[in-house]
């Protein structure tokens, strides 16, 4: 599955240029051995490591090839694709940053030397990244019927389960598309309980609670209110499996718009 922003709409990528924040960034990832995640524009190697030096003077980084990955390998791609064009991504604080670079020839065997970044890249919305979903891939959302009372009694048959067409997701959370005439249902703060959706394979179960009410044109132009749900109570794995898939597909947009 893949994800593609609606009508063409690009998430915010914001450029950070001062090349002493940029160094600044780059130590701090280097101090605390932040993960780094690293791959070709054309896709055909990825792969998650550790930033391990950072030199100042000579303007450069350093990442460890992991055991998955031969430094010939890696040269056999990147001789493939016609470019030393390298990307990646890193968090700090919850923080996601975005940057785009080239490879040095090496000088220590397992050691993959890159030129220190002109720009880095951040997501204005420092807390979640938020993935779109075109209408063709988009995940099919149920959940029990907010305008009904739960009662542990009593069984939730198929006339208490109301399905949705995901419009978004972020590890918080995501956005429904709903009908007009449902804005009742969907009042801020009302609880939402035995949501259900797949994504990449994994069959999520969640708890939430409206987080807001919006009405927007669809992207075939159609008047729509758009739901945003905040989960709650989401069991580890499931929450892992939502945060891989965000960063995921961020670093192919990233990719694509960079």
């Amino acid at each position: 599955m893949s994800a593609k922003p609606p009508g063409g709409k690009k998430p915010d990528f914001f450029e950070i240029k001062e090349s002493i924040m940029i160094a600044k960034i780059f130590d701090i990832a280097t101090r605390h051995h932040i993960k780094v995640t690293v791959w070709l524009k054309n896709q055909s190697i990825k792969f998650e490591t550790e930033l391990s030096q950072a030199y100042r003077e000579s303007k450069m980084v350093a990442v460890d090839f992991p055991p998955e990955v031969t430094p010939e390998s890696f040269d056999e791609a990147v001789l493939a694709q016609a470019s030393q064009e390298i990307l990646g991504s890193f968090q700090i604080d919850q923080t996601n940053f975005f940057f785009k670079t080239v490879c040095h020839p090496r000088s220590h065997p397992k050691l993959l030397r890159l030129s220190l970044p002109q720009s880095i890249y951040k997501l204005q919305r420092r807390v979640n990244l938020r993935i779109p979903f075109s209408r063709q891939v988009a995940p099919k959302l149920t959940m029990f019927d907010p305008g009904k009372t739960l009662s542990a009694s009593h069984a939730i048959t198929d006339k208490d389960v109301l399905a949705y067409r995901m419009l978004d997701i972020s590890a918080g959370g995501c956005g429904i598309a709903a009908k007009l005439e449902e804005k009742a249902k969907f009042k801020v703060g009302t609880p939402l309980h035995d949501i259900r959706f797949s994504i990449r394979g994994m069959d999520i179960v969640a708890e939430g609670h409206v987080k807001h009410v919006v009405e927007i044109s669809s992207d075939v132009g159609k008047p729509i209110l758009k739901v945003g749900i905040q989960f709650q109570g989401l069991k580890m794995q499931f929450d892992k499996h939502i945060v891989k898939f965000v960063l995921d597909e961020s670093r192919k947009l990233f990719t694509l718009l960079h």
